[in-house]
């Protein structure tokens, strides 16, 4: 214990160096910034796509609506897409008007029909008009549907009691076979849309704080500034200081995105657009993450996390220059690959051994594991065995680190090879 006492001592000195060297860059808060914009950039501008696809439902632009019924009907109750008022106009003065070139307006009568003595509600467009029938047609029933709350409201019907009254109801037949299938196919659609998506967001982390953290290295190796901090510090020290600053920037940036839905949320109801998140079908995704779930997610994600960080911090010290940084990641981006594919690929599978198999091994388990215990596949036992896994890895990668990690940072000269690190490795555990 007092060994590793001293093997991490220091942690904090570096920690708070590297986040201070972080915060300093503006690339950092470039990057924030993008995040920010990214998320919540994304989310408004399909969501407006999407409420704009509902409102282009006609092409008229003007309604005049003459109404010879007693009951009062608000035009501002109408679609938001048209321009509707009452007018006092006669019916022929009206086609008059629409014939005399107003192509995208439609006039709507609300009168007595002769053969039923019912009221009516009828639609009328120019003899060149843009409307089609189907768009005058619906405006009618937008109408008719106005008169109807009209005249309840004149009976003294509250809007609860109305709103009863009016509630739609269908009738329709549907077989025990197609019941099951309906609710597999609910079942499948959830697994797909959770486990894919879930599997987009471990990749995206992964991905951003693997490359930072080579970067990050190579950088300080290059400047000679870590020769400085070993010093004063132990090589495992140096490294899980790195990590856990690199932590922080990536929290950060999973923050700023949170505040991006949140903003595109809140901008999407001030313009009367309804709620964005719930256009596109986000927020059914976060259903599941009660207190276990939340649990399962980050303890899956920390563990996953570190062991992902220190292959990339090692990566990193085999390099020498900037410029080897980018193939510095393949190992981490490869593995990191295999498991965000194992997730993509089985997030249609139901419960079964695979996937208990896929939940306790190594890399791969932080992409499948979470979801699936989400999703009632997996019991919390098995997602314990799969943490206990993935920590014992972590642990071998930290006594590789702390073997190997002070040689490579001082090393000059060409990558390091995996051959030459398991060497290093040996020759550290002689001495």
């Amino acid at each position: 214990m007092k060994m590793r006492e001293n093997a991490l001592a220091g942690t904090g000195k570096v920690f708070r160096f590297s986040l201070q060297q972080y915060f300093k860059s503006a690339a950092t808060y470039v990057m924030l910034g993008i995040m920010l914009l990214g998320a919540g950039g994304s989310v408004l501008m399909m969501s407006l796509g999407m409420s704009r696809g509902e409102e282009m439902g006609t092409d008229a632009k003007t309604v005049y609506i003459r109404n010879e019924s007693p009951y009062a009907i608000d035009p501002a109750d109408m679609p938001e897409y048209v321009t509707a008022s009452l007018t006092g106009e006669s019916l022929e003065d009206l086609l008059g008007r629409l014939d005399a070139g107003e192509k995208e307006s439609v006039a709507l009568e609300i009168a007595v029909d002769g053969e039923t003595g019912l009221w009516k509600a009828t639609a009328y467009t120019g003899s060149d008009t843009a409307v089609t029938q189907g768009e005058a047609a619906d405006l009618a029933a937008c109408c008719a549907a106005l008169l109807e709350e009209a005249r309840y409201e004149a009976l003294g019907v509250s809007p609860q009691q109305m709103g009863v009254a009016l509630a739609p109801v269908s009738a329709s037949t549907l077989s025990e076979e197609e019941y099951r299938q309906t609710e597999e196919d609910d079942d499948q659609t959830t697994r797909q849309v959770g486990g894919s998506a879930y599997s987009i967001l471990i990749f995206m982390l992964v991905s951003f704080s693997t490359s930072f953290i080579v970067r990050a290295v190579v950088q300080e190796k290059s400047s000679k500034l870590v020769e400085l901090l070993m010093v004063s510090v132990k090589p495992l020290a140096l490294i899980t200081g790195k990590i856990l600053a690199a932590m922080c920037l990536v929290v950060a940036g999973m923050f700023c995105s949170g505040l991006g839905l949140i903003l595109a949320r809140t901008a999407m109801k001030l313009m009367g657009k309804g709620d964005g998140m719930a256009t596109l079908g986000i927020g059914s995704l976060l259903r599941g993450l009660n207190g276990p779930g939340v649990l399962a997610v980050l303890v899956s994600v920390l563990l996953g996390y570190i062991s992902y960080a220190i292959i990339a911090g090692i990566s990193g010290a085999c390099c020498s220059t900037e410029t080897e940084s980018d193939s510095a990641s393949s190992g981490a981006m490869l593995i990191s690959m295999v498991g965000y594919i194992a997730g993509m690929a089985t997030a249609w599978m139901k419960a079964g051994t695979a996937i208990r198999v896929l939940s306790l091994i190594p890399f791969v388990s932080v992409y499948i594991a979470p979801s699936r215990f989400l999703l009632g596949d997996i019991g919390f036992g098995w997602l314990a065995l799969g943490w206990l896994l993935q920590a014992l890895v972590a642990l071998l990668l930290m006594k590789l680190c702390a073997a190997v990690y002070g040689a490579l940072m001082i090393h000059r000269g060409e990558r390091v090879k995996p051959g030459q690190i398991l060497a290093m490795m040996k020759g550290g555990a002689k001495a």
